[in-house]
């Protein structure tokens, strides 16, 4: 019985950082993307878990008859200050 009130806790306490990952999540993920020395454009976070945060970073491949927008969807886990890439990523391309 113990081990149910315990578990039920601690799943309780999962859910209930969503709203903390919306509100101070997407913009410490967002400062971490953008301090990082690169040629992508960070756009479009959200978070589709509790303390995961995913933001796409767009680049732009020019090919010789049309641009190309290379999108890559990045995870990172955020836990009140703390940012951890994690290590799936999604691509897509966009005419």
């Amino acid at each position: 019985m113990r081990t149910l009130v315990v578990v039920v806790t601690l799943v309780c306490l999962y859910l209930a950082g969503r709203i903390p990952t919306e509100r101070q999540g997407l913009d410490d993920v967002h400062r971490y993307v953008a301090a990082r020395p690169s040629q992508n454009w960070p756009r479009n976070a959200s978070t589709p878990f509790p303390l995961i945060v995913g933001i796409d970073d767009m680049t732009i491949s020019a090919n010789t008859s049309l641009c190309q927008f290379d999108v890559r969807r990045r995870y990172y886990f955020w836990f009140f200050g703390l940012v951890i890439p994690l290590l799936y990523d999604r691509f897509g391309s966009y005419p």
